[in-house]
């Protein structure tokens, strides 16, 4: 009875018989140890200290790993019994004759591109890589950013690794991740989703304000910025009534800087009144050296309309985020209001800019521009300055200009006061008015100057804002001087 064996490439899997290998022998075929009488023949170019052609022609022996001698005969000898040809153009025999092994057996089957093979041999140390870079990313990577068919808590992004590592970005108005606790930036937020709208101008789904930017890292790096609103765009009848914009996400605590915040959404009303959304504030900056995020921009707003009630409204600009010792941020700027057929137009204000407790205040926004055709037009008033307890106070935004074509009325944004301070300070200068014009017998009223920023005790005052124009003049605006000429030194 022949021993049951396994050869592979030469090397002795299970205790083999020794047995001649002819040239012509057959392709091996792969058996299992359930099988007793089955044998793998491997040609002998494939066996382990195989002989040359002229030791074959000698009649030398080979020594296999599993203990004998295959013995070499002339080229054409028959192979020994036992052993079977296999017809190499049908290899079925690598699947029929191991079902059973593959299913039942719990060690390797040499079944090709099984499972169980890959498991066996990848299985370990795929897992092993695996762990090991999840455990790294605990510490130290990027958060991962939100899908763009995200649902829910699923739009936020993925914050950083504990140590080091950037926030992903949100989706659809969801919040971006936040930074690592030693360096890395916050991620940004999301922009909302914007209104949806049936055939008839009903609304079927309202817009989604923008998502806030993600934290920067406990000691450095950058606020992620706040998402842009969703926009409302009413083609058909009705009013449109977009979304703000994201707030951006602090800075680290050595010289970061706050996320710019998101601007505010479009609103159109084809035939109804059109409300923009407010831009998102910027966020704080780093209590040593940091930097204020800018605010966020007003949305734009233009509706059409021959109800004179109908009113584009733009949206109103973020305030700048706020700095312990460094720069207060800027201001958003408001957005502008166009004001179709008989509609009235209203731009949005500009935001305040961001307090320093020592250092610079930031500027304020400017107002928005204000268009309509046969209504009234009014500009935004600028934004205030960032104010300071040391240091020098933010300038005022300028207000917006104001155009009526028809028969309306026109009037000029007014200007932002300079921001103050308390001790030792330069106040910062005044916003200058808005211009105003009318070009079919309306009246044109322009903006006003601001005046400059207190200097606080033993500190300067900040120079005035000069007065806007209007064309026609209307003689409007002359509370303050226009050429700034009465800022000057205070003990306050």
């Amino acid at each position: 009875m022949t021993t049951a064996g396994l050869v592979i490439a030469g090397m002795a899997l299970l205790p083999v018989d020794p047995a001649p290998v002819s040239e012509n022998a057959a392709v091996p075929r792969n058996v299992v140890a359930s099988q007793p009488e089955a044998r793998v023949v491997v040609p002998a170019a494939l066996q382990i200290g195989a002989p040359s052609a002229a030791q074959e022609q000698a009649g030398a022996t080979v020594p296999t790993p599993g203990g004998g001698a295959a013995a070499s005969g002339p080229a054409g000898a028959p192979a020994p019994s036992g052993t079977e040809d296999v017809d190499t153009d049908d290899l079925s025999f690598l699947t029929e004759e191991f079902e059973a092994a593959d299913t039942g057996a719990t060690g390797l089957t040499f079944r090709g591109g099984s499972a169980r093979t890959a498991s066996a041999s990848n299985g370990v140390g795929a897992t092993a890589v695996t762990d090991v870079g999840s455990f790294i990313a605990i510490f130290i990577g990027n958060g991962a950013d939100a899908p763009a068919d995200c649902l829910g808590a699923a739009c936020n992004g993925g914050n950083a690794g504990l140590f080091f590592g950037n926030g992903g970005k949100g989706a659809n108005g969801g919040d971006g991740g936040n930074g690592g606790w030693f360096f890395g930036n916050g991620g940004r937020g999301g922009n909302g989703v914007d209104a949806v709208y049936a055939d008839d101008g009903t609304l079927l789904s309202g817009p989604t304000a923008g998502g806030t930017g993600g934290r920067a890292a406990l000691l450095f790096g950058t606020g992620g910025a706040g998402g842009d609103g969703g926009a409302a765009q009413n083609t058909v009848a009705g009013d449109a009534i977009s979304a703000d914009g994201g707030d951006g996400g602090r800075g680290g605590l050595f010289l970061g800087k706050g996320g710019a915040g998101g601007i505010g959404g479009l609103a159109t009303a084809a035939n109804g009144k059109a409300i923009a959304g407010s831009g998102g504030a910027g966020g704080d900056g780093g209590a040593v050296l940091g930097w204020g995020g800018t605010g966020g921009a007003g949305g734009g707003a233009e509706a059409a309309s021959e109800d004179p009630t109908a009113i584009a409204f733009g949206g109103d600009g973020g305030d700048g985020g706020k700095s312990a010792s460094g720069l207060g941020g800027s201001g958003g700027d408001g957005g502008y209001a166009d004001g179709y057929d008989a509609t009235n137009a209203i731009a949005g204000d500009g935001g305040s800019g961001g307090a320093a407790t020592v250092g610079f205040g930031g500027e304020g926004g400017s107002g928005g521009e204000a268009y309509s055709d046969d209504g009234d037009a009014y500009g935004g008033d600028g934004g205030a300055g960032g104010t300071v307890i040391t240091g020098v106070g933010g300038s005022g935004g300028d207000g917006g200009y104001a155009g009526a074509y028809l028969d309306g009325d026109a009037e000029g944004g007014d200007g932002g006061a300079g921001g103050s301070g308390a001790l030792f300070s330069i106040g910062g200068k005044g916003g200058d008015g808005g211009d105003a014009e009318t070009f079919d017998g309306g009246t044109a009223n322009a903006g006003d100057g601001s005046p400059g920023g207190s200097g606080g005790l033993l500190g300067i005052k900040g120079r005035n804002g000069k007065d806007g124009t209007a064309n026609p003049d209307s003689g409007a605006g002359a509370a303050a001087s226009d050429d700034g000429s009465d800022g000057d030194s205070s003990s306050e």
